[in-house]
Parts: C-alpha cells; structure tokens; sequence
C-alpha cells in the first residue's frame, strides 16, 4: 500500500483533532455563558481554518514524500507506532498516552523475525484445519512443513543476530524446495487430504491477509505471480473504492448503475496490476508503471462509456484527474496538487502490513 496514505491519515486525523478541540473550548469556555457551536457557526469559524491547516498539510506530505529513503522509514514498526500515538493524542488532547518505546535495530530484527514465525504458524493451523487429520496424522507431516520452512528459519536466524538486515524473500527460499514438499505430502496425506490441501493452497485468501500467506509458502511460478497480483486487489480495493464517493456524486447514479459502474472499476484494478506479474515490485508512481495502468484504463472507459454515456465517462475522467484525488495513481494517472484551502476527499486505507515478501510492493 501506498505508505504516504498512513503519513496523509495520522496528519488528517490530527488536523481534526485539533479542530475538535478548538471547538469543545469556543463552545463551553467564553465566560460564564456555554456557547452552543451549529453547523452554520462552524463553518463560518472554523472550516477555513482548518482548509488552510489541510493545505499546508498537503503540501509538507508532498515534499516528505519526495525525500529519499521515505518508504523505508515507514517499513520500521516502530516508526508507525509513534505516528500512531500521535494521532491519537492529537485527536484526544490533553489524554496522557504512552509513548512507545524506541527500538534498537536488535528489537526490530528479532521482533520482524519473530512476526515471519508466527505468520508461518498461522498459515500451518489453516492448513491443518483444511485437513481434517487426526493428530496422529499431523504429528507424521509435521516434519515436513518444519522442513520446509528450515530456509525461511535459516534467513531469519541472520537478520535477528544481525548478519543481515533485509526480511527474508519467502518465496524465493522455499520455491526451490517445494516441488519435494508436495511430493512427500501427497503420498503421506492419502487422496482425500491431499485434494483437501492442494485445493486450500490454491484458494484464495479470504478476506485481507497482511504478512506472509499461504501462497508465498505453498505457490510458485505463475500461480504465485497471480496470487500477488489477487492480494494486490485486496489490500487497494478499499482505498480505491473510498474515494469513489465524489464519482457518485456527480453522477447521480441509481443502485443498479452504481453497481455496474463499482464492478467495472473493480476489474480495472485487477487488470492494471496484472500488467506488473512480471515486474519485480507494483509501481503506480513511475513513468513506466503509468504508462502500465493507462493501457489497461483506455479498455475500462470504454466499458464505463457503455454504462454512462458520453456526459457520464465525461464527469468520470476529471473525477480521475482532479487535484487532490490520490485514486488517480490507480489509472495512470499523476496526483495533481490540491488547490489551494481545498479539502481533499477522504479515502480509506486500510491496514499496514508488515514489510518483507508476502507483500505486493507498492
């Protein structure tokens, strides 16, 4: 996920934070005369403020972002602990939180090491549960699942000692070794299990699934290429689709025609990512990557064109190209700058992974 989208939250939610105080003391501190705030009062006192507040906010995350070395920043869990306790002390103030305490590199490997183990212990207990063995059965595989995940173990003994710093690649250390893993699981699991296992390690993920998955353990070639792409959807389809509220708007759309159009920009998403199966990480923000998205978007208008018309795709592209809309990165688009005391519609992020393999890298 895009990590300026955690950045541009905890700034918003602090700028309404603020604004949320500013308003609890005009309404009950002037005097001895508790001062109701209406809609109209706040808007005439307050959104201006709190516009400008935005626009400065807006152009100070533009040049963070363009700063080398931003996205690793935000790879540090530490890092997105403080921004967190930030917002939350700014939007209660006053309210004593505890500050997180800071890591040393040696906390943040074994803490990284320990989440690439339990994610691993998590996908093993579905699997099991796909099984349906008795426990006799399981204690017989379990020895090979251990095996199979000896390589990620090895890589993860290193970067909690420090003899590396970057988290492991699951996929391309047990890939090599998984075509034995299989074989050995087929012919002790009986053919029932072992439908049930190659069927659930084929499935998709249901619902989002931050950390390393069962894919990235139990795919290879391209069923894991499509399994990227497939969580790719999952994890921007909330944010894409948060900020379609603004599209609807202008259209004017009935239940049936808004459903038709969401499905249409949901397939969209899948086809642009698709066009990064073979990339080694999902750019929206490069020249090529752009050049990528638009390709597939000319086919999406077209489809749209048939649902809404020449007026409807019309209103649809400068939805998509109107400044401050952060979706547009989703159709080849560069996000343009905010017009000066505009409020950017909000979108809706969803939850941060941790770094490392198991992600799509955006």
């Amino acid at each position: 996920m895009n990590k300026a989208l955690i950045v541009g939250a905890v700034l918003l939610g602090a700028v309404l934070g603020v604004g949320g105080y500013h308003l609890a003391v005009c309404g009950a501190g002037k005097g001895s005369t508790r001062v109701e705030s209406s809609p109209s009062s706040f808007q005439q006192a307050d959104l201006a403020e709190i516009r400008k507040h935005l626009a400065a906010i807006e152009t100070r995350l533009a040049k963070v972002e363009a700063k080398p070395g931003f996205n690793e920043v935000l790879d540090d869990p530490t890092m997105r602990e403080r921004l967190a306790a930030a917002m939350v002390e700014a939007r209660n103030p006053g309210m004593v939180t505890p500050r997180p305490p800071v890591q040393g590199p040696e906390a943040w490997r074994e803490g990284m090491a320990a989440r690439y183990r339990a994610d691993y212990a998590k996908v093993l207990d579905e699997a099991r549960k796909a099984l349906k063995v008795d426990e006799a059965k399981w204690k017989e595989v379990q020895p090979v699942f251990e095996k199979h995940f000896a390589p990620v173990d090895a890589a993860l003994k290193d970067l909690a000692t420090g003899k590396s710093s970057a988290p492991p690649k699951i996929n391309d250390l047990v890939a090599p070794g998984l075509p034995a893993t299989l074989s050995t699981l087929q012919k002790l699991l009986g053919p029932e299990a072992w439908q049930a296992f190659d069927s659930w390690r084929k499935a998709e993920e249901q619902g989002l699934a931050w950390g390393a998955g069962k894919g990235d353990y139990f795919l290879d070639g391209d069923e894991f290429k499509s399994y990227q792409v497939k969580r790719a959807v999952q994890m921007h389809w909330p944010v894409l689709q948060g900020s379609l509220s603004p599209l609807y708007e202008r259209l004017a759309l009935d239940a049936q025609k808004k459903e038709e159009v969401e499905a249409v920009i949901k397939a969209h998403l899948s086809k642009a990512f698709e066009a990064f199966k073979d990339a080694p990480r999902i750019d929206l923000q490069s020249d090529d990557g752009r050049a990528k998205v638009k390709s597939a978007s000319a086919a999406t208008e077209a489809e749209l064109g048939k649902i809404l018309g020449t007026d409807g795709l019309q209103k649809f592209r400068e939805w998509k190209s109107a400044p401050g809309n952060r979706a547009a990165v989703y159709f080849g688009e560069a996000v343009k700058a905010p017009q000066p005391g505009a409020v950017r519609p909000p979108t809706a992020p969803g939850p941060r992974p941790g770094s490392g393999e198991g992600h799509p890298q955006f």
